[in-house]
């Protein structure tokens, strides 16, 4: 895909995301609900 775009996009033409979008999201793996996977950072 190439990065030079036809047409320019604004910003403004995308809604703003909320947390409640965020909490009100379902996680899914093959079309059925998951739980989702806790990351774990080690720092040695």
């Amino acid at each position: 895909m190439s990065k030079n775009s036809i047409s320019k996009t604004s910003m403004d033409e995308y809604p703003e995301v909320t947390q409640a979008d965020f909490d009100r999201a379902v996680y899914r793996e093959g079309l059925k609900p998951a739980q989702k996977k806790q990351r774990m950072v080690s720092l040695t």
